[in-house]
């Protein structure tokens, strides 16, 4: 059984009539895959374009047009990967579900079976968002992630789960935060898996590594 698989959209604006212009996930060897979407006629005619969002992605309406790819070609790779009854996890589900089902009736398409779902199920049900967020923020300090674009943070929500399944065992959180040394420590050893991308040493066996730490492998307590 692989990892879960998580997705991040960015889109034109935060209104009713914005529409995807990037979209990343990651896969069950989480690999990261991420493509910059060409608007459709539609979406021209009718969308609406935010400067202040382009300010926070920094994605000009220039570059879509001239490297983004067809909705039809994004939805298609996407399902390809993930398949059509895949639970895709989310730090902006309710955004991320609109425009997943922009992009699909774009490409003549529904969600289907689909699912989108709050990541932070995974990660820590009984206090998901401060606790979620602490780690994202950890991830992308740490690690030198950029917010607000697509792959990026998809990386950020991968390292957060890697991090949060070291610190529970794969068992019960006994603690409303994780020790900040041992999250340190997982996160060191996910680095180059995260950055590197695509290799030998993919962020799965990177979990298996620090499943395998002991007590000993973590960083000297002070008292």
């Amino acid at each position: 059984m692989g990892l879960p698989y998580f997705i991040d959209i960015e889109a034109s604006s935060l209104g009713p009539a914005s529409y995807p212009i990037e979209i990343g996930w990651s896969d069950a060897q989480a690999r990261v895959h991420s493509l910059l979407i060409r608007p459709d006629a539609y979406w021209l005619d009718v969308g609406e374009w935010s400067p202040e969002s382009e300010y926070l992605h920094g994605l000009s309406l220039d570059l879509l047009l001239s490297e983004g790819v067809s909705p039809m070609e994004a939805w298609s790779r996407l399902i390809e990967v993930c398949g059509r009854d895949a639970t895709l996890y989310s730090d902006a589900v309710d955004f991320d579900r609109m425009w997943l089902a922009e992009l699909a009736a774009s490409a003549d398409d529904e969600l289907g079976a689909m699912r989108l779902s709050p990541a932070s199920e995974l990660i820590h049900a009984s206090e998901p968002s401060p606790y979620l967020d602490a780690l994202l923020y950890r991830a992308r300090t740490q690690l030198g992630l950029r917010q607000h674009r697509a792959a990026e943070d998809v990386r950020a929500l991968l390292c957060a789960y890697l991090a949060n399944q070291r610190y529970l065992g794969l068992g019960e959180l006994t603690h409303p935060m994780p020790d900040v040394r041992k999250l340190e420590r997982l996160q060191q050893l996910v680095t180059d898996g995260i950055k590197s991308g695509v290799g030998t040493r993919t962020m799965a066996e990177l979990l298996m590594q620090a499943r395998d730490l002991g007590e000993d492998d973590d960083v000297e307590r002070q008292d």
